[in-house]
């Protein structure tokens, strides 16, 4: 039997081929890519909903246990005692850490930097960006959400309410979105220079309440454009 021999012919792609291949993707890629920032943008923006909704839970836990006081900035303001702890601080030192077992770190919220390793706090929001000279800071940390200001001035005057004395407390800030700082300028939310409220998420800020809800304002909203932090209950919450 003779053999017979196939010839297989391959057909080799031009360079204009090449070129119109290579078109196509980048076009589908452009028309894929904003979609897919938009729906990674979302999953972020809901897993920090998820964050302050933890530490809803925790501060609510907090204040069951400690005589119905509201989370404080600080343990030393009069009725409690030890050592000082902060609400954002993990392990130990913390007042709600134990609530969300976070007993790494330094922080909860934020980034700061231990025996020369950066530590990156448990409920840091996933689309914070930390100002890049924070490592250079002579306390290099940074903070993803704050306090209202109003919480760590009652605890400079030692008049920390109960939360049956807050007047709204379905409308008073406890925590929301921070640029940088440990709690939030209620005077001047928008503009001061590391205690700025931060709208990462189309322009809008998560925020935990007295009450433990979550819900998230917009920053064109008066209680942060035109903030009268003496009376408007958002920030004034007795």
């Amino acid at each position: 039997m003779i053999p017979i021999k196939i010839r297989i012919c391959r057909k080799k792609f031009t360079l204009i081929e090449l070129l119109i291949v290579i078109s196509i993707i980048a076009l589908l890629a452009g028309m894929l890519l904003p979609a897919l920032n938009k729906a990674r943008e979302k999953a972020r923006a809901a897993a920090c909903v998820n964050h302050f909704s933890s530490l809803g839970k925790a501060m609510q836990l907090y204040t069951a246990d400690n005589q119905d006081f509201i989370t404080p900035y600080s343990n030393e303001n009069g009725y409690t005692s030890g050592r000082t702890r902060m609400w954002h601080f993990a392990s130990s030192l913390g007042l709600i850490s134990d609530y969300l077992q976070a007993s790494r770190g330094g922080q909860i919220v934020g980034y700061d930097i231990i025996g020369g390793k950066i530590w990156k706090g448990k409920f840091v929001c996933p689309s914070y960006v930390p100002p890049a000279e924070w490592v250079t800071w002579s306390t290099p940390r940074v903070y993803s959400i704050g306090l209202n200001s109003y919480l760590p001035e009652l605890f400079n005057a030692g008049r920390l309410p109960k939360i049956g004395r807050v007047k709204k407390a379905s409308g008073g800030a406890h925590a929301l979105e921070s640029r940088q700082g440990v709690y939030i300028h209620r005077y001047y939310p928008l503009t001061d220079a590391s205690l700025q409220a931060e709208f990462r998420h189309s322009n809008r800020t998560n925020v935990v309440y007295i009450d433990g809800h979550v819900d998230a304002r917009n920053g064109r909203e008066k209680i942060f454009v035109a903030s009268d932090g003496y009376k408007d209950d958002f920030w004034t919450i007795n």
